[in-house]
């Protein structure tokens, strides 16, 4: 027998006081009578036994009292364990616990959503851990360590089977995938110093049969770990890779593709859905074969941006992986300056070749200035920037460097302190090309073949970090250049003195130039839960940004920017959905991204039946198991039964208080 609360036999001071108050009242007085005899047949006639004897009935009834009421509150046990035990489980908080094993795979014409169920494998998980914990003994500990992307403690070595309790109700899947090698690691460790560890884990078996496997260097006195499985195989069709982007082919169009796994017994023909903002864009049947994967290409128009959401018209095991979102930047118009030496009016301006190329593409939005309104404007790198992110040096250029715009630029015909060339002459006579750069960017769809030039300017470089794009024969003549973020464009002719003019090169030409002035590192649209997200900043005047939740009513949270001025780091993007971000001076969000979780282990419900873990001998085979598969009822009946009797102790003291009322008090007997 045990005590839960040993101290508590102090109480036992409190029989001394009812002892000692009983001897106060028993009577000491004597009256002297002249005969004894009257008094002595009364006694007999009423049968009662004296007063001093009833006293003392009742002390012994208010003792015994006593002494239930304390050991009541001691609370004595009975319990088979010898020692106490260090309970650890490895609790599986992965995605597929929150499939509904035994659901049936249904094909829809429509979205619905998933029918309510008790059958989730979490509600078996909590159901298994609340078992252990209402098995622990008053002396033993429990650790919980939750496994998703990274091991959580939950619960360390917490004894109060209440708190276990509250603990198991609040536990929830989590869209990460279970990562059981460092929880494993983790667990042994924590065995290797507790005394009377004993490891269980608890998991829906949808993992690779070899993920335990560093629990084989569990030490020998913490026996074999428990494997309780809450699982079967179930059929499930799930999204497990959805990513938009540019169409390659057109800068007006945009691609997204859906990737589906099944892990169903037969093939299934699902319908795919792809929206924009709630708004239905296209619906697609893809065909599945059993345990593969098929992927959807959808294209459509690329007009503005928004969330976009790929969906499954399928009822099935798992729920969560039905839908898949993405967010889609807004198509943004490159703003380009044409400057020139002179004024042009109106019409010489509408009629000027680089002006109609200019408005012949869509990515870019034009306007003019002349060299006299740039000069005053150049002072102003702030005002620059907001008004131009390209600029056309037309046969002039800034003669300083402080003058030239931050941001790209092409220089057609004229000198720049950021192409370092030095001029040596103008080669006339019809300089020939001798051979061009077919792989850079600036090339695409080009020939430059018999290309006839009057003349072009003879450079020679100063510097070795400028790309030769096309080169005649005695000197370069189009050269690229990147400086940070900005490219620049070097072209030493004239198009007017060459027949380029009239040929399709000139206008696909400057097209390449703006696309190249495009590229850069795609913006971050989408990551898994918990990932880290850059976000840009468009303003390097920005201390911080602010960045919007998924959940409605979520105040935002604000983001410092880096000290170079060029993004800001965002770390809370745990919660599944659509973020939004702004800069300090923005009245409403400009940019955002999605957090979905896609993964092809966590949509494939496809359970293990073996776990092995521990040495293994020549043929690398194990030799000694250190698994056992086995149910936590199964845990709970053996040498963890406990017993406690301190509720018998208070019925037992009612019970005393009901006999010392009735037979003293009211003196039915005596």
């Amino acid at each position: 027998m045990k005590l839960i609360h040993p101290y508590g036999l102090l109480a036992l001071a409190v029989v001394a006081v009812i002892v000692l108050a009983y001897l106060l009242r028993m009577p000491r007085k004597k009256l002297p009578v002249p005969d004894a005899s009257l008094w002595r047949q009364l006694n007999l006639a009423d049968r009662r036994i004296s007063q001093s004897r009833r006293t003392l009935v009742s002390l012994a009834l208010q003792v015994l009292i006593a002494l239930t009421l304390v050991a009541a509150f001691v609370k004595p046990y009975l319990s088979a364990s010898v020692q106490p035990r260090h309970e650890i489980v490895l609790m599986d908080l992965s995605r597929s616990m929150s499939a509904r094993d035994g659901a049936v795979l249904e094909i829809l014409d429509n979205p619905q959503p998933a029918k309510a169920s008790a059958d989730a494998r979490l509600d078996k998980a909590k159901a298994e851990l609340r078992t252990l914990v209402r098995g622990l003994d008053f002396q033993d500990r429990m650790t919980v360590i939750g496994v998703g992307r990274r091991p959580v403690v939950l619960a360390s070595g917490e004894t109060e089977r209440a708190v276990l309790e509250r603990l198991t109700e609040s536990l929830e899947a989590r869209e990460e995938k279970a990562q059981f090698a460092p929880a494993c690691a983790l667990c042994v460790e924590l065995a290797k110093t507790a005394e009377g560890a004993h490891v269980t884990v608890i998991t829906d078996g949808s993992l690779e049969p070899n993920a335990f496997e560093a629990l084989g260097e569990l030490p020998e006195r913490a026996g074999k770990a428990r494997i309780v499985k809450v699982g079967v195989n179930s059929e499930n069709l799930g999204i497990v890779a959805f990513r938009a982007r540019k169409s390659p082919n057109s800068e007006d169009d945009f691609q997204a593709m859906v990737t589906v796994r099944s892990s169903a017994a037969k093939a299934a023909t699902v319908p795919v859905a792809l929206s924009l903002d709630e708004h239905l864009l296209d619906v697609k049947p893809l065909e599945v074969p059993p345990g593969t994967e098929r992927t959807l290409v959808f294209s459509t128009p690329y007009h503005v941006g928004g969330v976009l959401k790929a969906q499954l018209f399928v009822r099935d095991a798992l729920a969560a992986d039905n839908e898949a979102l993405d967010y889609l930047p807004a198509p943004q118009r490159m703003d380009v300056a044409l400057i020139t030496p002179k004024p042009l009016s109106e019409q010489e301006l509408n009629n000027y070749y680089l002006a109609k190329i200019i408005k012949c593409d869509n990515g870019v939005a034009g306007g003019a200035l002349t060299a006299d309104e740039y000069t005053k404007l150049a002072g102003d790198k702030q005002a620059v920037r907001k008004m131009m992110q390209a600029a056309i040096f037309d046969n002039w250029s800034p003669a300083s460097a402080d003058q030239v715009p931050p941001c790209h630029a092409i220089f057609l015909n004229t000198e720049s302190p950021d192409i370092p060339v030095a001029v040596r002459e103008a080669a006339g006579g019809r300089p020939l090309i001798r051979k061009w750069d077919d792989g850079h960017p600036l090339m695409n769809h080009l020939n430059l073949r018999d290309l006839f030039l009057q003349k072009a300017k003879q450079v020679q470089l100063q510097e070795k970090g400028v790309d030769v794009v096309v080169e005649m024969v005695t000197s370069p003549l189009i050269l690229a250049r990147e400086i940070g973020h900005r490219k620049l464009v070097y072209i030493g002719f004239n198009p007017v003195d060459s027949d380029i003019q009239f040929r399709k090169e000139l206008p696909f030409l400057i097209f390449n130039c703006f696309q190249w002035f495009k590229q850069g590192p795609e913006p971050i649209t989408q990551v898994a839960p918990g990932e880290a997200v850059t976000l840009p900043v468009k303003d390097p005047t920005w201390k911080s940004m602010l960045v919007l939740g998924p959940k409605k009513g979520q105040p935002p949270e604000r983001v410092a920017v880096s000290e170079d001025g060029a993004s800001a780091s965002f770390f809370d993007t745990f919660r599944p959905g659509v973020y939004r971000y702004m800069g300090e001076n923005e009245s409403a969000p400009a940019g955002g991204f999605a957090v979905f979780f896609a993964d092809r282990d966590e949509a494939n419900l496809k359970v293990a039946d073996t776990f092995e873990a521990g040495p293994e001998d020549a043929q690398s085979h194990v030799k000694d198991n250190r698994l056992e598969i086995a149910g936590a009822e199964e845990k709970s009946a053996g040498d963890w039964v406990s017993r406690e009797l301190g509720t018998y102790g208070l019925w037992l003291a009612g019970l005393l208080l009901l006999i010392e009322h009735y037979v003293f008090h009211r003196r039915i007997f005596f």
